[in-house]
C-alpha cells in the first residue's frame, strides 16, 4: 500500500513503474501567475492567519503536476496538500520574494523534480530532489 509524508511518496517498486518516467527523474513546471502569487503573498504576510489560505492555494496549483502519481494513489489531493505543507513550512523564501516583487514581475514558475529511490526488493519512494521558483 503506498503513502506518503511530507513531500515523499513510499511505494513498492511495481508502483513505481506505473509512473511514466520511472526510473528517471520526474520532472514537472507549474506556471504561477501574478493572481496566484498574490494570493501566496497575502497570506504569507498574513503570518498565522493566512497559513490555512496559502497552504490551499499552493496545493491546488500542484494537483495537475503532482497527478502522474494518481496511478499509485488513485487521487492525489491528500498528496498535493501534504507537499503545500512543507513546502510553506521549509521554503518560505520563495513566497517572499513573491510578496516584494520589486522587478514587478508578471509570472513565475515552479520547477519540481522527483526521483525514484529503491530500497531492497521491495519498498522504495519517490522524493523530491529539487524545488525551484524562478
Amino acid at each position: 500500500m503506498a503513502s506518503y509524508s511530507g513531500t515523499t511518496l513510499y511505494c513498492t517498486p511495481i508502483q513505481a513503474e506505473k509512473v511514466s518516467t520511472y526510473p528517471y527523474m520526474y520532472e514537472t513546471e507549474v506556471i504561477i501567475n501574478r493572481t496566484d502569487a498574490q494570493q501566496l503573498a497575502d497570506a504569507f504576510n498574513d503570518g498565522e492567519a493566512g497559513i490555512t489560505l496559502g497552504i490551499g492555494t499552493l496545493a491546488a496549483m500542484l494537483f495537475s503536476p503532482l497527478g502522474p502519481f494518481s496511478v499509485i494513489l488513485g487521487t492525489v489531493a491528500g498528496f498535493c496538500a501534504s507537499v503545500a505543507v512543507e513546502l510553506w513550512d521549509d521554503r518560505d523564501s520563495y513566497f517572499q520574494s513573491l510578496a516584494n516583487n520589486p522587478d514587478r514581475i508578471e509570472s513565475w514558475k515552479m520547477d519540481i523534480k522527483y526521483k525514484y529511490d529503491r530500497h531492497g526488493s521491495n519498498d522504495g519512494w519517490w522524493v523530491m530532489q529539487e524545488y525551484t521558483v524562478y
